[in-house]
């Protein structure tokens, strides 16, 4: 893996490189014909250049896994808001 420096850019050619890099890697160490899940988590680099990501993800035989922008079941207002609310709600 590369790291990209503090205030660099992560483009599409950059990322899908990266994720060719991982492949090797897989077959390099014989796990090439296991099944992998690509886990999207709809951040930044896969805006910067779909096509070029999504080929490189569908050429090593991923299947995509979507992740939804936020979980429903885990809002961060549950956590912090409402018990305070509630606290202040009691009197």
């Amino acid at each position: 893996m590369k790291y990209v420096d503090r205030g660099a850019d992560v483009t599409g050619s950059l990322y899908a490189q990266q994720i060719k890099k991982c492949i090797r890697k897989f077959e390099k160490n014989g796990e090439a014909n296991q099944h992998k899940i690509f886990c999207s988590l709809k951040i930044m680099p896969h805006l910067t250049g779909p096509p070029l990501i999504l080929a490189a993800i569908r050429d090593a035989d991923f299947e995509i896994l979507d992740h939804p922008p936020y979980t429903p079941d885990l809002a961060t207002s549950d956590f912090r808001l409402f018990p305070k609310l509630k606290e202040y709600l009691k009197g």
